[in-house]
């Protein structure tokens, strides 16, 4: 069994923006969102295809965590 992904992971020097409930215009700009940023992270080795895909199925998730 491996150790679990850490996340966000510690000790790098990506940006962590604030987002808050409202911070899209909509759940589809959100996934938009997290599937460019995820897939940046994965070329740049910072995340694997499984860390990618498992950040992916929470966003699809998060439809009410995001409403204003």
């Amino acid at each position: 069994m491996t150790a679990p992904t850490v996340w966000p992971p510690v000790g790098d020097d990506l940006p962590r923006p604030r987002l808050g409930k409202g911070s899209f215009s909509d759940h589809g700009a959100f996934v938009r969102q997290v599937e460019q940023v995820s897939a940046d992270w994965m070329r740049a080795g910072r995340l694997t295809r499984q860390d990618r895909q498992a950040v992916l199925v929470a966003a699809a998730r998060a439809r009410d965590e995001l409403r204003p």
